[in-house]
């Protein structure tokens, strides 16, 4: 684990309202965070990266298992974050391209409708795409929707040309 990913860590306030789609954590980055420095001296203000960093640590520790960043599909940020500043991370798992709502609870889809998980949405089985939302005070701070790897920390991949 890097030195940021340890300042991050040690930065989140904790988790809560969490279930199988998403859930909240909360984060108080101190003035001596290593983010800050350098990112303005005289106005410091937390770089767009720390943020993305945060999310994966919150998917770490939510899905209990390694992430790896695959794509970030949209990033809005609106409002800057200070030193000091409590800001809430509001993640979902999102509706994933061409993905039907689920049956109503203990129904079965047809046959013809099943299709084995890795093949769903054109998506390996342990991929996602997460929704986040930035707030603090109500305010939103940012909005952003990446697409994550889920592995076990003993999984290796390699590519095949």
């Amino acid at each position: 684990m890097s030195k940021l990913e340890k300042e991050i860590e040690q930065s989140m306030l904790g988790l809560w309202e969490i279930s199988e789609e998403g859930g909240k954590a909360g984060f108080l980055f101190p003035p001596e965070f290593i983010g800050f420095k350098g990112h303005f001296p005289d106005r410091p203000i937390l770089p767009g990266v720390c943020k993305i960093q945060a999310i994966l640590l919150i998917l770490k520790a939510w899905k209990k298992k390694k992430v790896t960043l695959k794509e970030i599909v949209m990033a809005k940020f609106f409002s800057p974050v200070s030193c000091g500043q409590e800001v809430i991370f509001s993640w979902r798992e999102g509706k994933k391209k061409g993905e039907e709502p689920l049956p109503p609870e203990g129904k079965t889809p047809p046959a013809d409708r099943q299709v084995p998980v890795t093949e769903q949405h054109g998506l390996p089985a342990e991929d996602s795409l997460i929704k986040v939302f930035i707030t603090s005070e109500e305010r939103k701070i940012a909005e952003l929707h990446i697409k994550v790897h889920f592995s076990h920390e003993d999984e290796t991949s390699c590519a095949v040309k």
